[in-house]
């Protein structure tokens, strides 16, 4: 039994490294944009909805990019965790997934968060948060 879940453990693992190594590869090669740490597992607290943390390079910008890595995605239930994290998150949230449905990616593009999945369909949002203070600082593009 311990076994089954191991191996199922271990094939999910595998399964998000590989999802992560295409956008950092695609978010290097395809847009052009530096990364400057690869993604690294995140930790925010045991209730956190989130897997990893990478960061890049955007003009003059050093922008933190939380994502959370998924299969399939056609409920809103499945991402609602990380869509709250991601919008008070000082950076930008993107869900990484084999497939987003339509009406999730309107709804994360509505949030201001990215996607990207296994069809390299991408969407990086460029209204994020930078810094926190009264204001807020915003990149608008």
């Amino acid at each position: 039994m311990m076994n089954m879940w191991y191996n199922g453990h271990m094939e999910e693992q595998n399964l998000n490294e590989n999802l992560m190594e295409r956008l950092e590869s695609f978010i290097r090669n395809e847009l052009g944009i530096k990364i400057i740490q690869g993604f690294q597992r995140f930790q925010s607290g045991s209730n956190s909805k989130a897997d990893y943390l990478l960061k890049m390079k955007l003009g003059q910008y050093e922008i933190r990019v939380l994502t959370e890595v998924k299969g399939h995605v056609s409920n809103l239930q499945q991402v609602k965790k990380f869509v709250g994290l991601a919008t008070e998150f000082q950076g930008m949230g993107i869900l990484v997934a084999e497939f987003i449905d339509f009406k999730i990616k309107e709804h994360l593009k509505k949030n201001g968060i990215g996607y990207f999945d296994l069809s390299e369909d991408i969407f990086i949002p460029l209204n994020f948060k930078l810094e926190e203070d009264d204001s807020g600082i915003f990149l608008d593009c």
